[in-house]
């Protein structure tokens, strides 16, 4: 059975959740998920490690976006620190529109999804360029999909460029 609608979501994230946001949507929540740390990961009955398929753990992404933050400042004409739900990781998902299980038994449907994770890791590349610092992918659920993560960089005024990354 396939779905035949790709999915694709790209947020982004603070050191800290926004009002009303749930307490995983930020940098650590969003990144800890997406490595599979134990407890990260609540939705998954059976997780399992992530492959990497460029760049560095998403953990380490992580740890570089609040670096970052943490010498940045905002937009605003004040010199203020960025908030802690200012935005300094943008993570995304890109879901494979066929199951898993057909994926894995179907030898055809195997090699196009190799294709797929080609064209789509190419992409981001050319999308983000050296701001894409990770990608992963997932086999753990219904859907194969990857995670990618990407930090802007800072900019000599002391602010995080979103514009260079954001598409």
């Amino acid at each position: 059975m396939t779905d035949k609608s790709q999915s694709h979501h790209l947020g982004g994230y603070g050191r800290s959740p926004r009002k009303n946001a749930p307490q995983w949507s930020c940098i650590a929540g969003i990144t800890r998920e997406g490595a599979r740390i134990p407890g990260a990961a609540n939705h998954i009955k059976y997780p399992s490690t992530p492959k990497l398929l460029y760049g560095c753990s998403p953990l380490e992404a992580g740890r570089l976006a609040i670096e970052r933050a943490n010498c940045a400042f905002d937009h605003g004409r004040r010199r203020r620190r960025l908030r802690r739900d200012g935005i300094a990781l943008l993570a995304g998902v890109a879901s494979y529109p066929v199951l898993r299980k057909l994926v894995e038994s179907d030898a055809a449907e195997k090699e196009a999804y190799m294709r797929w994770c080609a064209m789509t890791l190419l992409w981001l590349i050319q999308q983000f360029g050296e701001h894409l610092l990770s990608v992963v992918e997932h086999a753990d659920e219904n859907f194969l999909h990857l995670h990618y993560y990407v930090v802007p960089k800072l900019r000599p005024d002391g602010r995080l460029n979103l514009h260079e990354i954001h598409p």
